[in-house]
């Protein structure tokens, strides 16, 4: 039995540190691993494989993927915001953490261990919590967007008009990466008549889109002024799903924004 204690303190003598984003998210120690021991007849001991796995999965979606998952802040004007949703946020590469969970308990490792990643966000703050440095803020409420710098910094703000939700064209809500930024694109409707042709080609000269490339911001010329200044202009003259801005705001922001940085579009 000494044997076998003694055996089975050496598989379990590791201590792991995962890294996310410079941040300890993790610790994977003896007091963990001793419960995953099994040993055989001859009391042999090994670590079972099983509880590693299923460790791996829990502590992925309870603290280290935030892509997707509810995120609240407090807007630099005092507003705070909670949303759920989007693309935007760190993801962990479950298959590949746990073969170098594998191989680091198996070399009895002891120190840090980097969580290798799918997708990455800014910065590392925890579940729940704003994990992005500059982004443009979409208000459906108040049908305004503003673009704040890394420090929170306002850069550009103007009034906007989102999609039309009466039409079933509301603006998805949630946190999304600005996808691309491109000069004179047209976007293209899709053909919701069946008769062969888009239901629309509209010839745009700044593109952001940030849910693939069919919703995003983008001037819009053919919408009347004082519509920009009117909150609840969307709901007569809203767009298929973008964010319509007026030509020369829409120039200011496509010179101020990055591509990559952080999209918020929320109620």
């Amino acid at each position: 039995l000494e044997r076998a204690i003694e055996s089975a303190n050496a598989l379990v003598n590791v201590r792991l540190d995962l890294k996310m984003g410079g941040s300890t998210v993790a610790t994977l120690d003896s007091s963990t691993l001793a419960p995953w021991i099994d040993f055989d007849e001859a009391l042999s001991p090994s670590l079972a494989t099983e509880p590693l796995g299923k460790w791996v999965r829990e502590l992925a979606s309870s603290q280290l993927d935030t892509a997707g998952s509810k995120r609240t802040y407090t807007r630099p004007d005092g507003k705070t915001v909670t949303v759920q949703g989007g693309t935007y946020g760190w993801v962990s590469n479950e298959a590949e953490l746990i073969k170098m969970l594998q191989n680091a308990i198996a070399n009895k490792q002891t120190g840090d261990i980097e969580v290798p990643v799918k997708r990455s966000a800014a910065k590392w703050s925890g579940i729940g919590n704003a994990d992005w440095g500059a982004y443009c803020d979409i208000d459906l409420s108040e049908q305004h967007a503003r673009y704040y710098d890394a420090a929170g910094n306002l850069v550009w703000e103007s009034g906007c008009i989102t999609g039309n939700p009466n039409k079933g064209n509301a603006t998805p809500t949630g946190i999304f990466s600005l996808n691309a930024k491109t000069r004179d694109a047209t976007l293209i409707g899709s053909d919701e008549d069946d008769d062969g042709e888009p239901d629309y080609r509209t010839p745009v000269a700044y593109w952001m889109p940030f849910v693939g490339n069919s919703i995003g911001m983008h001037d819009a010329s053919w919408q009347s002024s004082s519509s920009f200044s009117n909150p609840r202009a969307y709901t007569w003259t809203g767009s298929h799903g973008c964010v319509n801005l007026p030509p020369d705001r829409a120039e200011a922001l496509f010179q101020a924004i990055s591509q990559g940085d952080c999209v918020i579009v929320h109620n």
